[in-house]
């Protein structure tokens, strides 16, 4: 199962951070950050736990990151988490929190979009 989070009309200047909780056994962490333009960056496990890995959102621009957790023990759990924060310091919309969990071999992602304003 995977899961979605869109934001729209972020601030430019504005920052998304993406993080991830192990909360029981082990996996591993990874994400892909796209930009509109077709820049792709790969985060790591280090990037993401504890994290937060943040990047600056500049307008006119769309941005995708992909979360992918791979479970490497059985009985494992995770979230996912991301938030975006103004550059006033205030959150932009809601925080994004996705539990996931699987057993050894199994694998979950997360699709999260910023959208900034035009």
């Amino acid at each position: 199962m995977a899961s979605i989070k869109i934001w729209a009309r972020v601030p430019d200047g504005s920052k998304l951070a993406v993080w991830v909780t192990v909360t029981a056994g082990k996996c591993i962490a990874a994400a892909r950050f796209r930009e509109e333009n077709g820049t792709n960056t790969d985060w790591i496990h280090s990037d993401l736990v504890p994290g937060p890995k943040e990047r600056k959102l500049r307008s006119p621009n769309k941005y995708a990151v992909t979360v992918r957790i791979l479970f490497t023990a059985d009985g494992s759990a995770a979230t996912i988490h991301a938030q975006i924060v103004k550059p006033n310091g205030d959150i932009h919309g809601n925080v994004y929190d996705y539990d996931v969990q699987g057993d050894k071999g199994d694998d979950e992602r997360a699709l999260i979009v910023a959208q900034t304003e035009q």
